[in-house]
């Protein structure tokens, strides 16, 4: 009887001993994987700031995703984000697709920044569209059901070619972007590097309506094309991004399952 004891409780230490472990070790998985199909999708340097993931409460909050210019432009960054505040269906995150009602972002910073006929954010829609080429990576992803997406608080700085030698910037303000009817009718959801194709345009769509006669005709209507390049990728297209799509979520489902499996391999020793 003692000897039974014994055993329960040293399964459940180990049980709470691996516990801890996958709480410590989920969110640098999430972070890393979030920094890994950012940068992927993007063609620039992603970081993350902090995040912190719950599968008990399934909930992702997410601050400071900060995304790199692309070579050339003096701005501190393209984008910086405030706090992403993400709903997961937890029963949904060791399925194929996973159930995300809620996508919430508050706050985000972005410079637009002009060089030789180009900009900072036009050269990170051209990366976006190659994505739906031939030669884009296959790394399969899992898919992503979201209800909505909900952007607040967005604020733009463009910086102006100087005139006469003088600089100057613009500010955008966008109160509000708000995304609905995401998934495709035939898919139950998309994979990471969709989401990001439309979320793109989203935002400088606003900062576009926002902006109105504030920006210059030629910069307008470069981001305008790029903008509309953006929104008319096929659906042939889509289907060879679901291949490149990348790994978030399904990074730390397999870390934790490999984590799962030594402790089953741990009890039966």
């Amino acid at each position: 009887m003692k000897r039974s004891v014994k055993v329960l409780v040293g399964i459940l230490i180990v049980l709470i001993l691996a516990a801890v472990v996958i709480g410590l070790m989920i969110d640098s998985i999430a972070k890393a994987g979030v920094e890994r199909g950012g940068t992927y999708a993007l063609g620039v340097d992603t970081k993350v700031d902090s995040l912190s993931l719950s599968l008990l409460s399934g909930r992702l909050t997410m601050d400071g995703l900060r995304i790199a210019n692309p070579e050339g432009y003096k701005t501190a960054h393209l984008m910086k984000s405030g706090r992403f505040d993400v709903e997961v269906e937890t029963g949904s995150v060791l399925t194929d697709t996973i159930r995300i009602p809620r996508f919430e972002l508050d706050g985000l910073d972005l410079n637009i920044e002009q060089k030789l006929g180009k900009t900072n954010v036009g050269e990170v829609m051209d990366h976006l569209k190659q994505l739906s080429g031939d030669e884009a990576k296959k790394e399969g992803g899992k898919e992503l059901n979201i209800d909505s997406v909900v952007i607040r608080n967005v604020k733009a700085t463009v910086q102006v070619l100087p005139i006469g030698g003088q600089a100057s910037t613009v500010t955008v303000e966008v109160p509000l972007i708000e995304l609905k009817n995401l998934t495709p009718e035939n898919r139950k959801g998309i994979v990471l590097g969709e989401l990001i194709q439309k979320l793109f345009p989203a935002i400088m769509g606003g900062v576009l309506d926002k902006g109105g006669d504030l920006l210059p005709a030629g910069l307008k209507g470069d981001l305008t094309k790029n903008v509309e390049g953006l929104k008319k990728i096929t659906e042939d297209a889509t289907k060879k991004l679901k291949e490149a799509g990348q790994k978030v979520i399904e990074g730390v489902g397999k870390d934790v399952g490999d984590v799962g499996k030594k402790l089953d391999d741990l009890l039966k020793k």
